[in-house]
């Protein structure tokens, strides 16, 4: 799915469609990127669980393909409208557009209702390392919240276009899919921060891992904030200068524990 985003790249760049608008393919290449990574990272989770037997193992199948049914037909719905040249998203302008905003929002249930079950499944014993494991399950965790914020932003969204406004800001300047996005993702940095501890060895490999949940916890309250305020990503007042100090500062420590785990093995080793 992600590798669909090289050709609309290279469409981008060779000036044949703009990278904004409601012809730009930038939403299209985000999509199948950031889908296409989900899908990679919950198929990673899968390998690591307990082997099911029986009519569990087909229940399961049978789940990972009606995952990729729908994430494939939501990304292929987006990418049709940016082809049209008309919103995919806050669109009923037309019978095509309400009907396909409703194909995705169907699409974006299931899948949402997978990420349920899959977190629920994450808590099981897990054939990889305890860091691992944390990062997977957190990962998860913000997965469920990131899809929550999702229906949210569409359910406020339509709110604010039946008063008129834009349904991407919450006045002033506020950016409403903001904590959508600083969620999403926590499943693919969590566990590439406990593979590196592991790559190197670390002994503080769980530090790390729980140091970054924190710092990615604080920096979802962040968005979160700053979207309920109605300011800019990065337009910063005391608190938030706070809150974003205390992000890096977990972030930080958690750099330090993988290194410091790493010095320490090889202390101990000598």
């Amino acid at each position: 799915m992600t590798a669909v985003a090289i050709p609309h790249a290279l469409i981008v760049g060779l000036e044949l469609r703009p990278w904004l608008g409601d012809m730009g393919f930038r939403k299209p290449i985000l999509f199948f990127v950031s889908t296409g990574l989900t899908v990679w990272s919950l198929g990673y989770l899968r390998m690591l669980l307990m082997p099911s037997q029986g009519w569990r193992c087909k229940w399961n199948r049978s789940i990972d393909l009606l995952l990729g049914v729908a994430l494939s037909v939501e990304v292929s719905l987006i990418a049709v409208q940016a082809w049209r040249g008309r919103k995919s998203h806050f669109n009923h302008s037309t019978l095509i557009d309400r009907n396909i905003e409703v194909v995705m929002t169907f699409c974006i249930a299931i899948a949402t209702a997978i990420v349920v079950y899959d977190t629920f499944r994450s808590f099981r014993r897990l054939a990889t390392s305890c860091a691992n494991a944390w990062a997977l399950r957190a990962g998860m965790l913000f997965l469920t919240v990131s899809c929550a914020l999702g229906f949210g932003i569409s359910i406020y969204g339509w709110r604010l276009m039946s008063h008129g406004v834009s349904p991407s800001i919450v006045l002033p300047r506020g950016v409403l899919k903001f904590p959508h996005g600083a969620a999403i993702h926590a499943l693919q940095l969590l566990p590439a921060i406990a593979g590196i501890s592991g790559w190197i060895q670390s002994r503080l490999g769980v530090q790390a891992v729980v140091a970054a949940i924190t710092g990615q916890a604080l920096f979802l309250g962040y968005s979160m904030r700053q979207t309920w305020l109605g300011h800019d990503r990065w337009e910063f007042d005391g608190l938030g200068v706070f809150l974003m100090g205390l992000v890096a500062g977990s972030y930080g420590f958690s750099a330090i524990a993988i290194s410091a785990g790493r010095y320490s093995r090889i202390s101990h080793s000598a």
